[in-house]
């Protein structure tokens, strides 16, 4: 229909780019592979806030924030979004490894829920003494060292180096 409007008439008109996209729904998702996702939309301002006892698994988005599911947005404007997920668990590396049996500390650091990975040293530029003189199976040392702080997310791994 053609409606004529009175000259100098004031009208509104809105200009739609065209351009929408539906917003995914993350919760449920690893805050990593949300992230991941996310990174597609270079305007989007991406914050994470970490929340303890969920009941989920760690590092799983528990809510999404400032922009709903679902949500139509254009991806060439500034957008905000913020996920929420269970904090993965913190621990501080035990001084009491460095001398101990390699097995042993292996299952005590997974028994309090870190991933651990074993690292026999090499031994070439060692003298034929030294290697005489050298404790086996025992841990050297450790990344990360001793007493520092360690996170346990899903591609983090403490080594625990040995002869």
């Amino acid at each position: 229909s053609t409606d004529e409007v009175a000259k100098g008439t004031k009208i509104a008109v809105k200009v739609s780019s065209g351009i929408g996209v539906y917003l995914d729904n993350y919760v449920g998702t690893n805050i990593n592979d949300a992230k991941a996702k996310l990174a597609k939309y270079p305007n989007m301002s991406v914050s994470v806030e970490t929340v303890e006892d969920s009941g989920q698994p760690y590092g799983i988005v528990v809510s999404q924030q400032l922009m709903e599911p679902n949500t139509r947005f254009n991806p060439d404007t500034y957008t905000q979004i913020k996920l929420v997920y269970q904090a993965y668990p913190s621990y501080t590396i035990p001084a009491n490894i460095i001398g101990m049996n390699i097995d042993e500390a292996k299952t005590m650091l997974e028994q309090e829920g870190m991933q651990v990975v074993l690292s026999n040293l090499d031994t070439t530029s060692l003298t034929e003494e030294e290697i005489n003189n050298l404790e086996t199976g025992i841990v050297i040392k450790s990344s990360p060292d001793i007493n520092e702080s360690y996170t346990q997310t899903d591609d983090a791994y403490i080594t625990l180096y040995y002869y």
